[in-house]
């Protein structure tokens, strides 16, 4: 799908916005000058767009992480300010910036200045996007939607969660309020719904149905099939053009 790669390349994440797939690609190269008593080794992370219909490729963002090199049998590095896209496993972005997915956190990239900005969002649970928010479950265990035009967070209140996963309908979610039963609101936090009477370890979303992991005895249990919600990051099928395809990162 994304073409030939050498020995030093390979691609990290991807995300979809239909109908265009981004895919992050690593490279390290080397180079030796004649003699041979110098050489260095340069990695660059670029971010590549595919146009699913005409196969095209463009590249949208491109650095180099960092460089080691080597003088006379004495190794060294040369750090950069962009080495922490070596540890990103994952990546979303809008019209505006670059979000990089770490375990430190999420790296915001303007895609015009290029500055780098550390948002401060935790990225050791489930982390969604649907093209200008973002949600996630904060220090305090509440929902949290970060606004990427205001750069403000706001937490909903009373609910308190320790999974969710993003659809068409909205946020399902595991309220540990009420035994950790499955609950469903709206992307603003409004209308909060029981829709299982059984507690629950996780919830899931793969673009088709919603399902929960039962805590009792650990079975799948479908909650909806009524395909409202479009495709996550990993699951999606793009079918219309400028459709943006929403992304859960469910870790």
């Amino acid at each position: 799908l994304f073409g030939a790669f050498s020995d030093g390349e390979s691609v990290k994440a991807v995300y979809m916005d239909a109908p265009y797939i981004y895919y992050m690609a690593s490279r390290t190269e080397q180079y030796v000058d004649r003699v041979g008593s110098y050489n260095s080794t340069a990695t660059q992370v670029s971010i590549v767009r595919l146009d699913t219909e005409t196969f095209e490729e463009q590249v949208v963002f491109e650095k180099i992480t960092d460089s080691g090199r080597s003088l006379l049998g004495i190794d060294y590095t040369v750090g950069d300010t962009w080495m922490f896209l070596q540890y990103c496993y994952g990546f979303f972005l809008n019209d505006d910036s670059l979000f990089f997915i770490t375990n430190d956190g999420i790296t915001e990239v303007g895609r015009t200045i290029q500055r780098t900005k550390m948002l401060d969002i935790p990225t050791r649970g489930n982390i969604a996007f649907d093209g200008r928010t973002i949600y996630f479950i904060n220090e305090n265990s509440l929902l949290t939607a970060y606004d990427t035009k205001t750069h403000k967070a706001r937490p909903f209140r009373n609910m308190v969660a320790s999974d969710f996963c993003l659809t068409g309908q909205g946020l399902y979610f595991i309220n540990r309020m009420d035994s950790d039963r499955v609950y469903l609101c709206g992307r603003d936090g409004v209308g909060s719904l029981k829709v299982s009477n059984d507690p629950a370890l996780s919830v899931g979303y793969d673009g088709e149905k919603v399902t929960m992991i039962l805590k009792s005895d650990g079975k799948e249990v479908v909650l909806s099939r009524d395909g409202t919600g479009a495709p996550s990051i990993r699951q999606s099928k793009a079918k219309k053009r400028g459709r943006r395809l929403m992304m859960d990162y469910h870790l």
